[in-house]
């Protein structure tokens, strides 16, 4: 990764682009103008670059600067190099030839020139912080940083928390959260006009008139001619409406799609998904939302035996091909009857309900741990 250089409110620094953000490294904690950013080194701004095209490093010290309210000076440049034997002269104590000797006292320090061209700031919206006692899964901040640029995609398996997960970026964001699930006719996003005149309003109109975080569940069972309507309005902000007209995205509209798989079709454990057309993919950014550890613990109520076999159990139906969905949802209704049903009866009812006898057999098979209190009760 190249980096550049440069001075940013008189401390030297460098900054580089990693192809998706601006990258800012200090060559020392702290800022001249006090504690403002005690500690910046390997600091990356929570929004991409706001060009279409890949910046240029000057473009990026720019950015930095911009973003933090400091003069730049960037290396190449005559008023760094004149900066650079400025601080050589004051520190080192060295003077141009036949220049008096200084006064005693501390020497001074000429002033910076004024600094290069850049563009206004970006705001970066600070997250809210995490409600006392919420659990947010591994995943959160990357997601929180991609969607306030872009729509995104969530793929993961069955119970891996999608739909929480959306509600928390959209009070992160301080936004109203708007949903809807598997959309197989157009109307469902487009809303439509009543046999009275009356436009009949959508979720989806909501949050692109009003702004806020509208998730679409289940995109890849979803109809894809039906969704190629939202094409030019996550890709150029605007979208008309029946009986309404041309509508401009709010300025706080933002979007997350979620799914099983990736998008490219039917998979053996879950084979009623479609083909999501490319042009609709296009326009999200996919990131996995797998199982999270600190969630399960969180859900299991401190049950360490039923966390440990529902993450076995996850495992061996992977290596045997027994198809189980082992997710969230199994842990926190098990944790809720623990004490109420026996371990045996939560096996059956809460976990391992819809597999027969047989694949119950395969599966206790394939088990690392056939100790556990729950895994006897498999093979029983």
């Amino acid at each position: 990764m190249k980096t550049l250089n440069c001075y940013i409110g008189g401390r030297k620094c460098a900054v580089a682009f990693d192809g998706d953000f601006v990258v800012l490294f200090s060559h020392s904690a702290g800022w001249s103008d006090g504690t403002r950013y005690p500690n910046m080194l390997g600091w990356k701004f929570a929004r991409r670059f706001p060009f279409d095209a890949i910046p240029t490093l000057q473009e990026c010290a720019a950015f930095v600067g911009a973003y933090l309210h400091l003069p730049v000076v960037v290396d190449g440049t005559p008023e760094y190099a004149e900066i650079r034997a400025n601080i050589r002269r004051v520190h080192r104590g060295k003077r141009n030839p036949g220049e008096p000797s200084p006064a005693p006292g501390p020497a001074p320090v000429e002033p910076i020139p004024a600094p290069v061209e850049i563009p206004a700031p970006v705001p970066v919206p600070i997250p809210a912080p995490a409600p006392k006692n919420e659990i947010r899964h591994k995943e959160f901040d990357r997601i929180l940083n991609a969607v306030k640029l872009f729509p995104v995609y969530l793929y993961g398996p069955a119970g891996s928390g999608k739909n929480h997960l959306c509600e928390q970026i959209a009070a992160a964001l301080n936004l109203d959260f708007y949903y809807t699930n598997t959309v197989t006719q157009e109307y469902k996003l487009t809303g439509f006009v009543d046999a009275g005149g009356n436009y009949q309003e959508t979720n989806f109109y909501r949050a692109f008139k009003n702004g806020g975080l509208f998730m679409l569940d289940e995109m890849d069972a979803s109809c894809p001619e039906a969704l190629i309507c939202i094409n030019a309005a996550l890709a150029n902000g605007y979208f008309e409406f029946p009986g309404i007209g041309t509508v401009h995205a709010h300025k706080d509209f933002k979007i997350i799609a979620a799914g099983n798989t990736i998008g490219t079709g039917a998979t053996e454990q879950y084979n009623g998904r479609t083909k999501i057309d490319a042009a609709t993919l296009d326009r999200f950014v996919p990131i996995s939302v797998d199982y999270d550890a600190r969630v399960e613990n969180k859900l299991s109520g401190g049950c360490s035996d039923l966390v440990e076999f529902v993450r076995d159990l996850r495992r061996a139906a992977a290596k045997t091909g027994v198809s189980l969905v082992a997710g969230y949802r199994c842990i926190s209704k098990s944790a809720a009857l623990l004490g109420a049903f026996t371990d045996k009866q939560i096996v059956e009812s809460c976990i391992c309900g819809f597999v027969d006898s047989d694949e119950k057999r395969i599966l206790y098979g394939a088990l690392n741990n056939k100790e556990n209190r729950f895994a006897r009760c498999l093979a029983a």
